[in-house]
């Protein structure tokens, strides 16, 4: 049978209140200090349901939990860390916003094109940090990828190209890799399931670094950081197959799939942060 829980916080069935205050490192502002009656306790002890009370005060909180809130009085201002803002009120939600006054994004004048503009493109330093690259780890890498390759649909759709669709160009794409020195060229060739040296006279391609190229794939870089101005796309069938070498190297290189590459790659970003403490500016 349902119970009706009413919920006070003075008198004979009211439960006692527990009082508590913000700790010094979420602390940004006031006092921030709360009272707590907690009438219902289920779920082995991971249900609540009661009143909470706050004095003024701001704080970082890094809130993990569902919570259902009905404001009987006062105001909460909630910022998100991409500084979206709920303003809350007794009753109702009383705004939302796309900013806080400490945290927001730049004038949508100032955002780049992502569209295609003319002139040259701008040129571009490797993601790594290095020019220096292994040879032997990025044909194995190549390899890999190469056997990934096999029946998906960048796979199906050169293998259903006509000669004649291409020109003087080969029905394939090729990988043009800049180096400390002269730049390496490879080859996809589907019916080999193998990638070989060439010269990149193919219906598309990729230009970036060897050093990013070869961490990709053995899952030292994520391939979304190709993406971020680091390399070049070319395509001169556009309109006839799609052309999408990130997301087959995102699914060769996917933490499920190497999870041990990327442990050691989250290891070392640890420990080159360890001694910085988080900070909030406003």
């Amino acid at each position: 049978m349902a119970k009706i829980l009413v919920m006070k916080t003075k008198g004979k069935k009211a439960p006692k209140v527990d009082k508590g205050r913000a700790k010094p490192e979420i602390l940004l502002k006031g006092k921030y200090k709360t009272k707590t009656w907690n009438h219902w306790t289920g779920e082995d002890d991971r249900l609540y349901c009661g009143i909470w009370e706050c004095s003024p005060g701001k704080v970082k909180i890094d809130y993990s939990e569902w919570e259902f809130c009905h404001f009987i009085e006062g105001k909460a201002v909630l910022t998100n860390e991409e500084g979206e803002t709920w303003t809350l009120k007794a009753g109702k939600l009383a705004s939302v916003e796309d900013r806080a006054p400490w945290l927001a994004a730049a004038p949508r004048s100032e955002w780049p094109t992502r569209g295609r503009g003319g002139g040259t493109p701008r040129d571009f330093t490797p993601a790594t940090g290095t020019l220096i690259y292994d040879r032997e780890k990025l044909e194995r890498g190549l390899a890999e990828l190469a056997g990934t390759l096999v029946g998906g649909p960048l796979f199906r759709a050169l293998s259903s190209l006509l000669v004649t669709e291409c020109g003087d160009r080969k029905p394939t794409f090729a990988f043009v890799l800049r180096t400390d020195g002269e730049p390496v060229t490879y080859e996809y060739a589907p019916t080999a399931c193998t990638f070989v040296p060439g010269s990149g006279d193919t219906i598309a391609g990729l230009e970036c670094y060897a050093s990013d190229l070869a961490a990709v794939l053995a899952g030292e870089l994520g391939a979304i950081a190709l993406t971020f101005g680091r390399s070049r796309l070319w395509h001169h069938l556009a309109g006839r197959i799609g052309f999408d070498p990130f997301s087959e190297m995102h699914r060769l290189s996917h933490p499920l799939r190497k999870p041990a590459a990327y442990l050691a790659t989250y290891e070392q970003i640890w420990k080159s942060q360890r001694e910085v403490s988080p900070s909030l500016g406003h």
